[in-house]
């Protein structure tokens, strides 16, 4: 009888290892696999603009968008790729000439424009794909998108672009473009830019909807207010890629 208990207190004691060994491995994978796709993320911008992390890290928090800090160094990437004055490409939308702007005054005001942005982009329901677009255009493409149906497309950017440049057309030729069009975008900031953003950042649009789990749309005091929509200039004058 003792023997019998012993035989079956030994089988249980190795079928349990067996389950924790298991566990063990898939535990394992699963952050192995973690952390290599953090890996694949952090390389997919250069280290010049990975260098600028922390300071990304400080006004992202300073205007309550640090959920937002890998979009903004793809922002950056796509902006300037970290080189550079104003590696936000963010003088215009204090009203100075292009590259006036210092690094670490670039980022702040960056972060800002960004945070204005989300903000406003939740008050009309848009998608985070209308603020990427709207950092390049300007907060009028917000407006615009929310009177034709709320949702960034290629083809509302197009079409505000054409809107906005008067149908003036300039050569524009990369992968994007030339698969797209042949190669040219309309004379008005780039109406390509969210595809060139996102090929930097891979965060998902249902996920990470500015519409989404929006409170009242606020953001810091720090932020300011609402930058006025009537506002045609484009916060950054980008036409990169």
């Amino acid at each position: 009888m003792r023997r019998r208990r012993r035989y079956v207190l030994f089988l249980l004691a190795v079928l349990a290892a067996t389950v924790i060994g298991i566990i063990a491995l898939v535990i394992s994978a699963v952050l192995n696999k973690d952390t290599t796709r953090e890996i694949q993320e952090s390389e997919t911008v250069s280290q010049d603009v990975q260098n600028y992390k922390p300071m990304i890290e400080k006004y992202a928090a300073d205007y309550e968008v640090s959920g937002y800090v890998d979009l903004l160094m793809a922002i950056m990437q796509v902006e300037s790729g970290g080189q550079g004055r104003d590696v936000m490409q963010s003088s215009e939308s204090l009203g100075l000439a292009v590259n006036s702007l210092d690094p670490e005054p670039s980022i702040e005001q960056g972060c800002k424009v960004f945070s204005q942005l989300l903000s406003y982009s939740r008050q009309l329901g848009c998608d985070i794909n209308s603020v990427i677009q709207a950092y390049n255009f300007g907060i009028t493409y917000l407006t615009y998108v929310s009177e034709h149906g709320k949702v960034h497309t290629s083809q509302l950017a197009e079409d505000f672009a054409r809107d906005m440049s008067g149908g003036e057309t300039v050569t524009y030729r990369n992968d994007l473009s030339v698969e797209r069009n042949g190669g040219w975008r309309y004379n008005y900031g780039n109406m390509f830019y969210v595809e060139l953003v996102r090929q930097y950042w891979s965060g998902n649009v249902e996920a990470e909807s500015a519409g989404e789990n929006a409170d009242s749309g606020e953001t810091s005091d720090k932020a300011g207010e609402t930058p006025d929509s009537s506002s045609e200039a484009p916060a950054s004058d980008s036409s990169r890629g």
